[in-house]
């Protein structure tokens, strides 16, 4: 998320079918960029369907990791992880970079003659937060500007995560995780691009067929001492994905390079990452955007990118939720505070191409029948969040979820799941997302920064959530773990 985004919020108080994977090309091992892909063949192509009221543009769900009773289990969530244990990884070479430390954020602008006990409370309160403000107490208000916060490196945060399995569990064992980053200054040159941090946890359990931190289920906390975590719990690869001015497509505005990855989601081999343009100095912020896909399924270590895939966008793309349908169409949503945006593959191979499937939009009626209110008709409340994590849950009844995670003030507030259910509305008159469910999350987690959602072997709902800066400034991240029944 953006950094003024929090500034503006503290102000105001399958049926298993596998993807054909064309060919594709390994990711660099360590701290490399990410070269240019070969440049698209078309934008994202219109629907081809005859508009309908009736028509379920989405489909029904895969039965693939379905999940029996998927809005039961999310509300029983919180009966378990009251005895959630902290996991982490370890997170070597780099150097200052995920830390809350004037070396990174940058230094807090001396209050001068404004040093009251107000001001100072404003900046402790601001600085905790990982924030570097400027206050200006004489024109008679508090001004916190955003275009220094980005320029202090306010923008250096984890943004979203994933666990993920290979095709065959059994065969290729292991727990692995992808977790996203935002540093618009980069590691290497050109000095810009979104961080992918590829995590194996070499201490614990395979996660596809254990939650890993229930003691009550014989698992516990990776952490051995010293703040660590075990040593073979780490990044085993890290990559700068930098999409440039050759990924974009005639019709969207090339803003700049893209270096804001934000919430992803792993189904069926596949990972979707989400992928903003956005200005580190204040203007012309995120307005471009694209999808990227990645197959892990085949080789969990060597995790290769499917070109040929990616989808592009106007506007934000700040979380992205992945599934497939009955008739084993990809399908693809990405929201951006205000909207729900889903697309869905022409045939079975994710590389067939995207058309338009459905949209939702917060506080708004539309007569468009592929156009719909969000959340919609008859939903327990009206209010929709700035979902950092954006993923779909398929029930085994064939019905179609969506699961947004956020907290309710931006990082100090409560952590929530929300769900809406794919469903027709006869008042609406068209089918539309209806909330059915918000879900309060108990303890200290970081909805708010990098979170997501997995499905276990037995249809357990797991939910991840890990703090955007390192550990006690360690070269450490830690992240806890929310089981279903």
């Amino acid at each position: 998320m953006s950094v003024m985004n929090r500034i503006l919020a503290i102000s105001v108080s399958f049926t298993f079918i596998m993807a054909q994977v064309l060919p594709a090309q390994s990711l660099p091992r360590t701290d490399e960029e990410m070269p240019p892909p070969p440049p698209p063949s078309s934008p994202v192509p219109p629907s081809s369907e005859t508009p309908s009221y009736q028509t379920n543009w989405l489909g029904l769900a895969n039965a693939h990791s379905c999940v029996s009773n998927p809005v039961g289990r999310l509300q029983a969530i919180q009966n378990y992880n009251t005895q959630s244990f902290v996991l982490g990884f370890n997170a070597p070479n780099l150097g200052a970079r995920y830390t809350r430390t004037t070396e990174n954020i940058g230094p807090v602008t001396d209050l001068g003659a404004v040093a009251s006990a107000g001001a100072v409370a404003i900046r402790a309160f601001l600085w905790n937060f990982g924030l570097a403000p400027i206050i200006d107490g004489a024109a008679g208000h508090w001004e916190v500007r955003g275009d220094d916060l980005w320029a202090d490196g306010g923008q250096n945060h984890l943004q979203g995560m994933t666990f993920y399995h290979g095709n065959n569990p059994q065969v290729t064992p292991g727990t692995y995780a992808l977790v996203t980053g935002s540093d618009w200054r980069g590691a290497s040159p050109p000095g810009v691009g979104g961080d992918l941090f590829w995590v194996k946890f070499g201490s614990l359990p395979n996660v596809f067929y254990s939650p890993l931190t229930q003691p009550e289920r014989g698992s516990r906390s990776n952490m051995v001492g010293g703040g660590y975590p075990n040593v073979n719990d780490r990044i085993f690869r890290h990559t700068i994905l930098n999409q440039t001015h050759a990924a974009t497509p005639p019709g969207v505005p090339y803003a700049g390079p893209s270096w804001h990855p934000g919430g992803p989601q792993f189904y069926n081999g596949v990972i979707a990452v989400p992928l903003e343009y956005a200005d580190p100095f204040g203007e012309n912020l995120e307005t471009s955007a694209q999808v990227v896909f990645f197959d892990v399924g085949n080789n969990p270590e060597n995790p290769t990118q499917i070109w040929p895939a990616t989808i592009y966008k106007n506007g934000k793309a700040g979380a992205v939720a992945l599934s497939r349908n009955n008739l084993g169409q990809w399908l693809v949503a990405t929201y951006d505070n205000a909207t729900v945006t889903v697309y869905k593959t022409v045939t079975a191979d994710i590389s067939s191409g995207w058309r338009f499937a459905a949209e939702a939009r917060v506080g708004q009626d539309f007569p468009d029948p592929m156009i719909s209110r969000f959340p919609g008709l008859g939903s327990i409340d009206s209010n929709a969040g700035q979902y950092q994590s954006l993923n779909f849950v398929n029930g085994c009844d064939g019905k179609l979820y969506l699961v947004g995670l956020n907290n309710s003030m931006m990082g100090f507030g409560t952590d929530f799941a929300d769900v809406f259910e794919w469903e027709y509305s006869s008042a609406a008159q068209k089918y539309q997302f209806r909330k059915v469910l918000k879900v309060q999350m108990n303890g200290n987690s970081h909805f708010n920064d990098a979170s997501g959602l997995y499905i276990g072997a037995g249809g357990e709902i797991r939910i991840y959530t890990a703090g955007g800066y390192r550990s006690d400034n360690l070269p450490v991240f830690t992240l806890r773990e929310f089981v279903s029944p």
